[in-house]
C-alpha cells in the first residue's frame, strides 16, 4: 500500500484484480448514458491500444467516518470514496411550520451545507451533488482518470459540483449543457463552472449529443490517452447512488444519538432520481419505517419514464451492492413504501411555479433557509399539497432540502460572462423569467 497526499485528502489506493479495463468501460458508459451508436463505437474501439488491456484498477479509501462502511464493511473494501463533502450535515427544528401544516414535528435535513473547503479553507458549492461526488470521483482517482465528462441543464447543480470538486482533485472537467428556462441560480451556476475551470459545450438539441459526445472522446484518448471519466447526468447510477444511501445510515445515527425522532415521512425532490433511490434504500437496508415520498420536478405527462427510471436504478443499485456483500439486504422495490407525486411541477422543468414561489417566502421568512424554484420550492410545494390532502396530526416529517444556496459573490464578481461560450452569454442578455423575477 502506497500513502499519498492529494490537496487535502489523506487517501490509499489499493490494487485489487478483475475490474472492467478502464478505456472499454468509459465506452461501454458512453453507449448506456449517450446513446452512441455501433458505427461511433467502432471507430472510438480503435483507438484504444492493446496495452489498454493490460491496466489495473485500483480501490481508493479517504480516512473519514463514512456511516455506509460501518454498516456494511466489506464494502470499504471494494467500493472506492473520498471525503469531499462537509458531514453529516445538520437537522433543523421547525415548530412554526409544524403548526403550520397540523402535523406533530417538521424537520429540515440540511444537505445545503454539504460543501467542503478548498486549499484555503473557503467554502465550496454544496447540496446533494457533493454526496454522490464523493463515490464518483473516487473511482475516477482510482482509475487514474485525467478528465471527466458529463452533463446536465446550462443552471446544472450536478454539473458544477463535479467540476467544483474535479478541479479540486487535479482533473479535468468538460460539461455537456443544454437549454433550460433562465433563472439567477442558471447564471450563479454558470459563472461558477467557469470560475471551476470546466470546459463548457453547449448541446443545441438532443439529437446532436451523441455525436459530440463521439467527437470529445476522440480527441480526448488522442490527445492524453485515456478516454474521459463519464458520469451520467445527475451523477445518477448505482455509484452515485451510494451518496444517499451513505446519507441515509448518517441520518440513522442521527436518530439513535436523539437529534430527531424517526420520521414517519421524508419528502425530498426527484429529478434523474439518484437522490430518492438512495434514501429509498438507504432507509430499507437501515431498517428504518418512514414513508417516502418523491416529489417530482417535471410534470406527469414523463410519469412512466419516471417511475421506470426509479424503479431501474433501484434494482440495478440494489443487485450491485448485494453482489459485493451478501449482506446487504434490502426490500424489493414493489414492497417499499414510495409515493411519486406529480402534481406541484408545474408545466416544464425548470420553469417556476406560484405554489413554488410562495414555498420560497414561507421557508425564507420562517427560518432563513433559501430554496429553489427548480427543485427544492417544488418538493416544500408538494409537500404542503400532500400534507393538506391527508391530514396527519401525529406525523414527524422530515423535509431533504437538496439547494445550495450559496451567493458565491466573492468568487463570481471576478468573472466577466463574456468569457463564457458565446451560446451560454444568452442567459445573461435576455431576463430571468417572470416568477424569477419575483
Amino acid at each position: 500500500m502506497k500513502k499519498i497526499i492529494f490537496g487535502l485528502y489523506s487517501i490509499l489506493f489499493i490494487y485489487s484484480s478483475l475490474w472492467p479495463q478502464y478505456n472499454n468501460e468509459q465506452l461501454y458508459q458512453a453507449t448506456h448514458y449517450f446513446g452512441l451508436q455501433d458505427t461511433q463505437i467502432n471507430a472510438l474501439e480503435e483507438l484504444i491500444d492493446v496495452h489498454d488491456e493490460n491496466e489495473s484498477t485500483k480501490i481508493l479509501i479517504s480516512h473519514t467516518h463514512v456511516p455506509l462502511f460501518l454498516a456494511f464493511p466489506h464494502l470499504k473494501g471494494v467500493i472506492s470514496y473520498i471525503s469531499l463533502a462537509d458531514l453529516p450535515t445538520p437537522i433543523t427544528s421547525v415548530p412554526q411550520l409544524a403548526t403550520h401544516f397540523d402535523i406533530q414535528s417538521l424537520y429540515i435535513k440540511r444537505d445545503d451545507l454539504t460543501g467542503g473547503y478548498d486549499q484555503n479553507r473557503r467554502k465550496l458549492f454544496g447540496g446533494n451533488k457533493v454526496r454522490k461526488a464523493e463515490f464518483l470521483l473516487a473511482d475516477a482517482l482510482a482509475q487514474g482518470a485525467q478528465c471527466i465528462l458529463t452533463r446536465g441543464a446550462a443552471g446544472t447543480n450536478h454539473g458544477l459540483a463535479i467540476a467544483t470538486y474535479a478541479q479540486q482533485l487535479g482533473l479535468r472537467c468538460i460539461l455537456l449543457l443544454s437549454n433550460q428556462h433562465n433563472t439567477q441560480i442558471t447564471r450563479r451556476n454558470l459563472l461558477l463552472d467557469h470560475a471551476s475551470g470546466a470546459q463548457l459545450v453547449t448541446v443545441p438539441h438532443k439529437d446532436l449529443r451523441a455525436s459530440m459526445v463521439s467527437h470529445i472522446l476522440g480527441q480526448e484518448k488522442i490527445n492524453s490517452g485515456m478516454f474521459p471519466y463519464i458520469i451520467p447526468t445527475g451523477g445518477s447510477c448505482p455509484r452515485g447512488v451510494l451518496g444517499y444511501i451513505n446519507a441515509v445510515f448518517e441520518l440513522k445515527e442521527q436518530i439513535i444519538q436523539g437529534k430527531l425522532v424517526e420520521p414517519d415521512i421524508i419528502f425530498a425532490p426527484v429529478g434523474s432520481a439518484g437522490t430518492i433511490v438512495g434514501i429509498l434504500l438507504g432507509v430499507s437496508a437501515a431498517g428504518l419505517k418512514t414513508r417516502i415520498v418523491g416529489i417530482a420536478v417535471e410534470p406527469e405527462e414523463y410519469s412512466g419514464q419516471c417511475i421506470a427510471t426509479i424503479e431501474t436504478l433501484y434494482n440495478q443499485t440494489q443487485n450491485w451492492l448485494y453482489s459485493l456483500d451478501p449482506s446487504f439486504k434490502s426490500k424489493s422495490f414493489e414492497s417499499c413504501d414510495l409515493i411519486l407525486r406529480f402534481d406541484s411541477a408545474g408545466q416544464e422543468y425548470s420553469l417556476f411555479t406560484q405554489q413554488a414561489v410562495n414555498a420560497i417566502r414561507l421557508v425564507a421568512h420562517a427560518t432563513n433557509i433559501t430554496l429553489d424554484g427548480v427543485y427544492s420550492a417544488k418538493a416544500w410545494a408538494g409537500m404542503e399539497s400532500y400534507l393538506q390532502q391527508y391530514r396527519q396530526p401525529q406525523a414527524r416529517v422530515l423535509f431533504w432540502n437538496t439547494f445550495c444556496s450559496d451567493s458565491f459573490e466573492s468568487i463570481i464578481n471576478l468573472v466577466d460572462y463574456h468569457q463564457l461560450p458565446l451560446s451560454l452569454q444568452i442567459y445573461f442578455e435576455q431576463p430571468v423569467q417572470p416568477l424569477d423575477q419575483q
